[in-house]
């Protein structure tokens, strides 16, 4: 068996944060250029395919791994060695039949799907994404494993594996497929966008490939090294109990974490029904679709997806802590975790709201056309940035300690806050597409609310409003505002790459310097960093550390 990596949260989380940002970095790389290949139309099938994947694979995957890391990290702490392995072989078998269940469900139930997203174009994208799910479940035992023994290098790779194949793979066959689908297979152009959205989607399924081959590799490489075959010990409860826990814990985050993927699907209905419902032709529908979900979604997750590693490392953390009573460590890593949250994630929203047309413009060159309407929606929906990302850490706290089925509640209140008010507004003729944007900050900013009462009421928990959001705030605003003023300054003076470049680097500097003029970076916090004593004496120096 591995060795437990004896690293705190955060050193953990800055090496998913760092495959997370290659993993963007990918993604952009693969967004960009296949956006402009398919355009808006085939990028509406893609986000109709992609949405029914993503429901599928959180109620096949999500729960699982987060229960897997927490029984492996509380059986760990606890001397009970030989029981961890067994989790891990009951989880992969789990993983296994529920990931065919899925794959079949998708493939087989295609027709039904496109019928109930009124986007029957949408067909062959959703079957060549089928296979994902069950790659993408095998991968997600390994995952959970290893995250329970808080050693956070295998899911990294594996990551940034996964988005390299969809990339190289999703790319090379939408260039094949545009330049030969109608000289070899005898489509008619008009047809072009859709089989080239379904080539480049089945680069999501090559990249998932990748990803759980490489898992499966390591772990049976590790398994021949003798430093690892060493006898295991500590009690083994049988594999019924184990099971039994497996899914008690599961089914409830599973539950919570379907909540969104249901009414992120039901959404994209809803956008389609609604448009189409204040006179919008369907194609026109489809395209403005296309638009707010390749590129506003696309840029709204990039912070969101760099910060969601706190909370995949935060699990096992606090598990292990709960599990060992150390009861200081929970109050100690919950707060650092949320205020790392929110000073990563204020100036991002910050940023990206007052620079969403620069930003749009540099990644997406040749639809000038499309920025010019994703613009404004980007910059509407940043303050929901910052709910995302303290409803995935708020999450993670509240599972982690044994309350996730409160969860639960908070989710659905939340969906269902989203659901009414995308009804409402995207039905109201004056307000349309950017009712999505208004219904995306009710949603998160319900949640989050609602997970702050239930961690003050169950774990008797409450943060400290001015460490965690006042001081990042401040400094937020100050970056949001320098920003925008030396992007207006330098916009005539330079090209929109060099005036980003000028107002991101200003906001930047100016962050951190009103960062730590309030005081808003803590000596916990940089003691959890590499090299976090030299830094704190550094700052100490210098009278600006807070306790």
């Amino acid at each position: 068996m591995e060795k437990t990596k004896k690293n705190g949260f955060l050193q953990g989380a800055i090496i998913l944060v760092f495959a997370n940002f290659l993993v963007k970095a990918i993604g952009a790389i693969y967004k960009i250029p296949m956006y402009n290949m398919v355009g808006s139309e085939g990028m509406g099938y893609f986000s109709a395919a992609y949405n029914i994947y993503s429901f599928l694979f959180v109620i096949s995957t999500a729960g699982l791994p987060v229960a897997v890391s927490r029984m492996v990290s509380s059986a760990v702490a606890c001397g009970r060695e030989a029981e961890a392995r067994r989790i891990f072989r009951l989880s992969l078998f789990i993983f296994t039949l529920i990931g065919v269940a899925g794959t079949a469900l998708m493939f087989f139930g295609a027709g039904g799907f496109t019928k109930l997203i009124k986007n029957s174009n949408a067909l062959f994208s959703i079957m060549t994404l089928s296979p994902a799910i069950l790659f993408v479940a095998i991968g997600s035992s390994y995952r959970g494993y290893y995250q329970g023994l808080n050693n956070m290098v295998p899911t990294a790779v594996s990551q940034v594996l996964e988005s390299f194949g969809k990339m190289a793979v999703g790319l090379l066959l939408a260039g094949w497929m545009l330049k030969n689908g109608q000289r070899v297979f005898g489509f008619e152009e008009a047809q072009m966008p859709i089989y080239v959205a379904a080539a480049a989607v089945l680069g999501v399924t090559a990249g998932s490939a990748i990803s759980t081959l490489y898992l499966v590799l390591r772990k049976a490489l590790s398994n021949l090294n003798p430093k690892n075959r060493t006898p295991v010990t500590g009690e083994v409860r049988p594999p019924k109990q184990i099971a039994a826990e497996i899914f008690r814990i599961s089914i409830p985050i599973t539950l919570s974490a379907s909540v969104l993927s249901i009414t992120s699907l039901i959404d994209s209905i809803l956008v389609m029904r609604r448009l189409q419902y204040i006179g919008m032709p369907e194609l026109e529908a489809d395209k403005l679709y296309g638009i707010y979900s390749g590129m506003t979604i696309t840029l709204f997750n990039l912070p969101t997806a760099v910060i969601f590693p706190i909370a995949v490392s935060l699990v096992p953390v606090l598990a292990a802590a709960v599990a060992s009573k150390a009861h200081e460590k929970v109050r100690q890593t919950t707060e650092s975790a949320l205020r790392i949250t929110a000073a990563l994630a204020m100036p991002a929203a910050a940023g990206m709201a007052v620079l969403s047309k620069q930003i749009l413009t540099l990644l997406f060159p040749g639809q000038l056309n499309d920025v010019a309407v994703a613009a404004p929606l980007l910059s509407l929906i940043c303050p929901a940035v910052l709910f995302v990302c303290l409803v995935s850490v708020s999450n993670a706290i509240l599972q982690a300690q044994g309350f996730e089925r409160k969860t639960v509640v908070s989710m659905l209140c939340g969906g269902a806050v989203k659901l009414l008010t995308n009804y409402l507004l995207i039905g109201t003729p004056a307000i349309g597409i950017h009712g999505a944007p208004f219904a995306t900050i009710l949603c998160y900013g319900t949640i989050t609310c609602l997970n702050f009462y239930q961690m003050a009421k169950n774990t008797h928990f409450i943060p400290s409003v001015r460490r965690v959001f006042l001081r990042p705030l401040v400094a937020a605003a100050a970056c949001g505002v320098s920003a925008a003023l030396t992007a207006t300054l330098t916009k005539n003076l330079f090209g929109n790459t060099l005036c980003l470049l000028c107002a991101v680097g200003v906001g930047a500097v100016m962050y951190g310097a009103v960062l730590l003029l309030v005081r808003g970076v803590t000596r916990t916090d940089l003691m959890m960093l590499p090299k976090g004593d030299a830094l704190c004496r550094l700052l100490d120096k210098a009278h600006l550390l807070a306790e």
